[in-house]
């Protein structure tokens, strides 16, 4: 393990390592680049996720840092001394950080590095890590990409990569009170693998709302459209304001909203006990329905074609 004395040397470190890229004409200025703060360092030392490998006489010849996540472990910095690589020293280093991984449960490391770079992502994929395409990267990845570029390293060259540590590392951890923030986290991975699927990502969200004279919200309805297709997900009118048309007049709104957008297709559910009947006499078709959904009762799934003119007959 690395010590909070070791953090003043780990710079240095970095540094003679990067030499290594005075061979490559396109990315040669990384050796000149700023290394990582001795404070940085000594804060990842903190975190108990860095390790160091010292030569024969006792001084530091490589080093790797990394911070632990709810998802994984990444790996922020390894470097190997310019006068030590090539001998094994990050093989053993990148073991070290992945046994401690194992054996903290966690389902994972992750690192960025650069593509095609032969003691970066080819040396990772010889460990293992496999290179994540877009529509795979966490949002933690992705903004740690997107931090990078904005630090003046080349997009184009960049990669994140992950290790799938073993099955048995990973624990089904009770969480029956998920904050909106990590739903919204879950969505968002849901949405990069639909969209790198179909090739289609213009979702967008889809809503309406009404207030009274004080401004306080009496109804709603909300959903999203994507790959010409919309969801209308909640529909809600306070009690003391129903009978007055609010629900059909945001649901005409949705409906309008969504044809603007090319939307094909609106699905909507409604169990028995709520409206499915108002749905259909607005045009929805009830295409299926599930008994039990809840025990007693009926979920209703009502999907309405829109004409691929606007202005047609619906």
């Amino acid at each position: 393990m690395a010590h909070a004395a070791d953090a003043p040397f780990l710079p240095a470190i970095e540094r003679s390592a990067g030499e290594a890229f005075r061979a490559i004409a396109d990315l040669a200025w990384i050796a000149d680049a700023d290394d990582m703060s001795v404070d940085r360092y000594a804060a990842l030392i903190a975190g108990g996720a860095a390790w160091v490998a010292s030569d024969a006489v006792g001084d530091i010849a490589g080093f790797v840092c990394g911070e632990v996540f709810r998802d994984a472990l990444h790996i922020w910095e390894m470097s190997v001394r310019h006068d030590r690589q090539q001998a094994g020293l990050g093989r053993r280093l990148l073991a070290t950080a992945t046994s401690w991984a194992v054996a903290r449960r966690l389902p994972a490391v992750t690192l960025t590095t650069f593509r095609e770079v032969a003691w970066n992502e080819p040396f990772y994929r010889r460990a293992g890590f496999h290179t994540l395409p877009d529509h795979d990267l966490t949002q933690r990845l992705a903004e740690t990409l997107r931090a990078e570029v904005a630090n003046g390293l080349p997009g184009e060259r960049r990669c994140a990569m992950r290790l799938d540590l073993p099955a048995h590392a990973a624990s089904v951890e009770p969480r029956h009170d998920l904050s909106p923030d990590e739903i919204d986290a879950i969505e968002d991975h849901l949405y990069r693998h639909n969209s790198g699927a179909t090739g289609q990502d213009d979702a967008q969200g889809l809503g309406f709302v009404m207030r009274d004279e004080v401004g306080e919200m009496i109804a709603a309805a909300a959903g999203y459209s994507w790959a010409r297709t919309s969801e209308l997900k909640q529909m809600w009118v306070a009690e003391a304001h129903r009978g007055r048309g609010h629900a059909r007049a945001l649901l005409d709104a949705f409906v309008g909203e969504a044809r603007r957008r090319g939307v094909r297709r609106i699905w909507v559910q409604s169990h028995d006990f709520q409206a499915p009947a108002f749905y259909e006499q607005a045009g929805f078709a009830r295409m299926a329905e599930f008994p039990g959904w809840p025990d007693g009762h009926s979920n209703v799934i009502l999907c309405k074609t829109l004409a691929e003119t606007a202005g047609q007959p619906d």
